[in-house]
């Protein structure tokens, strides 16, 4: 972290950042640390530890889900207690990206809006209906439901879409999607919009975003989060390097993850992150 880095991001663009200025932050989010438990009981823990105004949220964020997704402009809800378990851990991330950005020096304003709130203008989520390039239909993300068509298509040009889980067009998309990676993005789609991913002209990519949530979903750094996976163990990180495409693609993300990583794994030892440790896979 003492260097600079060079390198391609995932739009094959050079990019050079300057060296990272690591902190510690001043307190942990979870002062005395659970001891090791099932992933049940790890998450009625956390939502123990979710604030009575967030379950709230995410109660009338279904609610109108729901509504929309008897109108044809949602997806079809999933199960209450799975939804709710996936929406929880989507906002604890983004409440963690915001102490990760923090301690590398770049700090950047994520609790409640990572994976959440990010905006897009309607005419960015339209043009992704007609995306054609090559590396975009290889990863099937071309291909929407009738639902998303009719949603995005209602969109002014330039008005500011959330394309976040707290869209409810959105929420049970960003669900549904996880348990069928190969099938329609729908709600993927809009997202990618987002500028940990590969943004747009109004708000550019964030390599260094990127890399932090890379190591949260690919990883994964989470117990049947996004993409519905097991929780990864640190040691597993440098072979997901190897096989997965988008670090495949660009050289500074894979070097950008493998200098986060063992920051990312002290602050979660430190209870400065969700303690994914204290999470038992086995007796």
């Amino acid at each position: 972290m003492t260097t600079p880095y060079h390198g391609r991001d995932l739009l094959g663009r050079l990019r050079e950042l300057p060296p990272f200025s690591t902190s510690t932050p001043p307190r942990p989010r979870f002062s005395e640390l659970p001891k090791p438990m099932s992933p049940e009981a790890f998450a009625r823990w956390l939502a123990a530890s979710t604030p009575d105004a967030v379950h709230e949220r995410i109660e009338r964020l279904f609610a109108r889900a729901r509504e929309l997704a008897a109108d044809g402009v949602a997806d079809r809800p999933p199960a209450p207690g799975t939804w709710t378990r996936h929406a929880i851990l989507a906002w604890h991330h983004a409440e963690d990206m915001e102490v990760l950005m923090s301690a590398l020096g770049q700090p950047k304003a994520l609790a409640g809006v990572h994976d959440l709130t990010e905006t897009a203008p309607g005419k960015r989520i339209k043009e992704q209906l007609v995306r054609d390039e090559p590396w975009f239909v290889a990863a099937g993300l071309h291909r929407v439901d009738d639902w998303y068509r009719r949603w995005a298509m209602s969109l002014e040009d330039e008005e500011e879409v959330v394309i976040g889980y707290f869209n409810p067009h959105l929420a049970a998309s960003f669900h549904n999607r996880g348990l069928d990676p190969s099938g329609p993005a729908n709600a993927s789609q809009a997202h990618l919009l987002s500028d940990h991913h590969f943004g747009h002209p109004e708000a550019p990519m964030d390599v260094v975003e990127q890399a932090v949530n890379f190591i949260t979903h690919q990883l994964p750094r989470e117990h049947m989060g996004v993409h519905h996976q097991p929780l990864g163990e640190w040691h597993q990180l440098s072979s997901v390097l190897e096989r997965d495409p988008q670090a495949k693609a660009s050289d500074l993300l894979r070097s950008l993850v493998a200098d986060i990583a063992p920051l990312y794994a002290a602050l979660e030892a430190e209870g400065h992150l969700v303690p994914w440790s204290c999470l038992r896979l086995s007796p």
